[in-house]
């Protein structure tokens, strides 16, 4: 998945056209395409020296072989065998390989800090504290009925305001799960659509919580395209008492109900 993510650039060009091409045609784009190429944030040598750090430290032995669950009709296949490692060793080579990727850029530009905005991070927010102990983890939530309306026009989305409500409803639960566990200095929640009203009032409790000095030209971002309230058009009546029967509690909880 590393290679295939940092291709040769040949290889990555033609796999940048058939991403825009295929999908046109209802045929599946290659695996692993970014949005934003790689070699704007890292070069390629660099990225496959880390890669090649990381695989050096924690693999003992490769030899040729196959197992029960090997590729299919691979020709000399090989098999991996990795060190015995403590959690705690995993765990630092994999921060260190994290940090060699994101500090690249970082050092270029003069920065001090790197953020990763995936959304799922909420997900493995446990996880990742125990990866990198000094992170922010910073969950900025919105009406869960605009994010279904956004969904709807994903070619990831559900295909029903039911198949999208109960995805949601089970990663915002996940998420509560997730915080139990946390410590309180770790994570900081937002609303969306308080930000976009009061920008200046958020954006300073934000950098409070993250221990970043307040400067004027974040107010220089455009929040004015939230498409907050979208649902109201975009959903129909019987899609909203879908999503609002089965997300009562949890619109409630982040105070949309």
């Amino acid at each position: 998945m590393m290679g295939e993510i940092y291709p040769p650039t040949i290889r990555g060009n033609l796999r940048r056209i058939a991403k825009l091409a295929l999908p046109k045609i209802g045929i599946t784009p290659p695996r692993y395409m970014l949005w934003v190429s790689y070699r704007d944030i890292i070069p390629r040598n660099e990225f496959i020296s880390a890669v090649d750090e990381f695989f050096k430290k924690i693999i003992y032995r490769e030899f040729k072989g196959y197992w029960v669950g090997s590729e299919e009709y691979k020709i000399a296949p090989r098999i991996i065998a990795t060190e015995r490692l403590e959690r705690s060793e995993i765990m630092r080579y994999s921060r260190k390989l994290v940090n060699r990727i994101s500090e690249f850029p970082m050092k270029k530009e003069g920065k001090k800090i790197w953020l990763d905005h995936t959304p799922f991070n909420i997900l493995h927010a446990r996880f990742l504290h125990e990866m990198f102990p000094n992170m922010k983890l910073i969950h900025v939530y919105r009406d869960m009925r605009d994010v279904i309306s956004s969904y709807k026009t994903k070619s990831w989305g559900g295909n029903t305001a039911l198949d999208n409500t109960l995805w949601i409803k089970g990663i915002l639960e996940k998420w509560e799960k997730e915080k139990e566990r946390l410590p309180k200095d770790v994570y900081y929640e937002i609303k969306m659509e308080k930000m976009i009203k009061n920008p200046e009032k958020e954006l300073k409790k934000l950098m409070d919580f993250l221990g970043i000095q307040f400067d004027r030209k974040m107010m220089e971002i455009d929040l004015s395209k939230g498409h907050v309230g979208r649902w109201k058009k975009d959903l129909t009546l019987e899609e909203i008492e879908v999503i609002e029967e089965n997300l009562r509690d949890v619109l409630r909880r982040y105070g949309y109900l």
